[in-house]
């Protein structure tokens, strides 16, 4: 099962996407999957995917959020290659870093109670609760 979340920054004021996909029974353990310069596109989907089928929890966050949120590039044309590229080269890597640690400390973190809402908020509540629930229980003790 695969998806797309979010996560919050170090800091708590900003979030970005991760893409997500776990494992049929129990996580053996949690592994995250880092972009290449072409975004969390069709092949790094493909990685957690395949993580996933051997047993992983497999999460790939969208380190280039800051410059162009869910970008998908191709490597193969050539256009696509020279912006991914482009986007590369104004990357903070500080910043990926740190946003790495966000998503490592979101998968280590104990599930969320589901709080007192209504409708969509609810629903929303209960599929945090359960990627929280997965993700604690691929991260080590």
């Amino acid at each position: 099962m695969s998806e797309t979340v979010t996560i919050t920054v170090l800091s708590g004021d900003e979030e970005f996407t991760a893409y997500v996909a776990r494992p049929a029974g129990s996580p053996k353990a949690a592994i995250v999957v880092i972009q290449e310069i072409f975004g969390v596109n069709a092949g790094i989907r493909r990685k957690c995917d395949r993580l996933a089928e051997d047993g992983y929890l497999a999460i790939a966050p969208d380190l280039f959020w800051r410059l162009e949120p869910k970008i998908e590039l191709d490597p193969d044309v050539e256009p696509e290659f020279q912006r991914a590229l482009d986007l590369m080269g104004k990357f903070d890597q500080d910043q990926g870093i740190r946003d790495i640690e966000a998503t490592i400390k979101q998968v280590r973190a104990p599930p969320r109670q589901p709080s007192q809402c209504r409708c969509a908020k609810r629903r929303r509540s209960r599929k945090l609760v359960a990627l929280d629930t997965a993700l604690a229980a691929a991260s080590p003790t």
